[in-house]
């Protein structure tokens, strides 16, 4: 016990060097390789040779990688002898399975792993007997394109399928195929193709040029989605360019805040079609009321038609952003940016308050302090009237008395002779600003006075009035 306590950290330690560590990987990744060789093995004997083939594939990766990492040559040693049996084995039976291409590269492979002299020799006959076979199995299949240069492809089922250039001719195996053949510029060409033991095939595939197609849109960044032939369908933004397969076509483009756009175009080959588009703004009805009512109204809309009027006042605009002004004489003018929603009748509701300009507002001080100035200068004028009425009055009294003398009497006299004057002076002056104040009522009558009604505009269709009704309100009300 004492002796496992002593040496179990250095075999702790031990373990965990890097050299353990990588022969542990290099262990791990051969056994996987031998238990995929051995349901290799096991397929093959129930006589499925497509599928042990592939198997034996998939473990040739876990071998050379066990090749690369390891450091012992008693690994290396056992890794190398795993790829040989692979490598031969899955060309065994890949030529049992009659893929006799596949077979002549495995075996070729095979050759390079420095085998024993016994083994090598039956890899060469085993090269020979596929040559032989391949000359009496193999098709000749010959592809040409226009354009040229075009891509070509092979597809078979369970197979990685075989990528070439045209114009090809090359030995393929029998059996059905997929070609597509690619160019830039032109519709892709896909067909079903057999090929039979020892066939000659000659094929010319002339492929036809795509269309193109482009879109531009006012506003710009609208969603176009097309649909087209063989279950064609994209979405794509605005402006848009693409090559399209000759067909027809159907363009819708959506906005928000604006109606939706229908077409169906056609696509010739080798033919472009371009178009910009106008999008229309979805359409609202506006109702502005004011109180007093006959107040002028101007409205600018979202995409800048102008319209005019007098409250009550509707009209159709197009949604979005608008400019509204109000404005009647005597009252405070209004100015607002309002926001109209599609589909929305929108109700504007204003109480307009009572507003003087400031001349108007002199020109009534100015007025008032006239008539003021009138009253007080005539009745001045007038006080000293009456003063001097009494002054006449009292002379002619002492006139007829004895004990009065005329030193009192003259000055008496002369007293109520200066009120008199003095009084026709005031009432005189009074006319003066009685004249101004009579000027200046005037022209603030003329002022305030209301302006000609402004023209409505013309009444909406009756199928319009009827689609307004159905729309939801929205009611704003504003106090100015």
């Amino acid at each position: 016990m004492s002796l496992y306590k002593y040496y179990f950290p250095f075999f702790c330690l031990w373990l965990m060097t890097p050299q353990t560590i990588q022969a542990q990987s290099t262990s791990s990744l051969l056994r996987q390789a031998s238990h995929t060789i051995k349901r290799g093995e096991q397929l093959a004997q129930q006589s499925k040779f497509p599928q042990a083939v592939q198997r034996f594939q998939q473990a040739l990766p876990f071998i050379r990688k066990a090749l690369t990492n390891s450091s012992s040559p008693q690994n290396k040693k056992k890794a190398q002898k795993l790829l040989q049996k692979c490598l031969c084995n899955a060309g065994y039976y890949a030529e049992q399975g009659q893929q006799l291409l596949k077979a002549r590269n495995l075996y070729r492979q095979c050759l390079t792993t420095r085998l024993s002299p016994h083994f090598e020799k039956r890899v060469k006959k085993a090269l020979v007997r596929i040559k032989q076979a391949l000359l009496r199995f193999m098709a000749t299949v010959t592809i040409r394109t226009n354009p040229s240069n075009a891509k070509v492809q092979f597809l078979q089922q369970g197979s990685s399928g075989i990528l070439d250039r045209s114009p090809l001719t090359r030995q393929m195996e029998p059996g059905t195929y997929t070609l597509t053949i690619q160019a830039p510029g032109y519709q892709s060409y896909r067909t079903k193709l057999t090929i039979h033991k020892s066939a000659r095939i000659q094929r010319f595939y002339r492929l036809k040029k795509l269309g193109l197609l482009k879109i531009q849109t006012q506003p710009a960044r609208a969603q176009i989605q097309i649909s087209g032939p063989n279950g064609l369908t994209r979405t794509v933004g605005s402006p848009f360019r693409m090559m399209l397969p000759q067909g027809a076509y159907k363009i819708v483009i959506r906005k928000a805040g604006y109606k939706e756009y229908h077409q169906t175009v056609a696509i010739y080959s080798g033919k472009s079609f371009s178009k910009k588009i106008q999008l229309l703004r979805q359409s609202t009805t506006l109702l502005v009321e004011t109180t007093p009512l006959q107040a002028q109204v101007k409205l600018k809309d979202a995409q800048g038609k102008k319209f005019s009027g007098t409250t009550p006042f509707r009209a159709q605009i197009s949604a979005g952003q608008l400019s509204l002004s109000i404005y009647k004489r005597g009252y405070k003018p209004i100015a607002q940016k309002v926001v109209a929603l599609a589909g929305t009748r929108l109700e504007k509701r204003y109480i307009l308050t009572v507003h003087v300009p400031p001349k108007q507002q002199l020109a009534r001080t100015l007025a008032w302090s006239s008539t003021a100035l009138t009253v007080a200068t005539a009745g001045t004028g007038l006080v000293l009237m009456i003063l001097a009425q009494k002054n006449f009055a009292t002379v002619k009294l002492m006139r007829g008395r004895i004990e009065t003398s005329n030193e009192e009497i003259n000055a008496l006299n002369n007293s109520g002779s200066t009120m008199q004057t003095a009084g026709i002076v005031f009432a005189s002056a009074a006319a003066v600003p009685l004249i101004a104040a009579i000027a200046l009522f005037v022209w603030d009558g003329g002022r305030s006075k209301a302006p000609p009604p402004i023209a409505l505009i013309p009444p909406q269709r009756k199928n319009q009035r009827n689609s307004s009704q159905n729309q939801p309100n929205l009611t704003l009300y504003s106090t100015q």
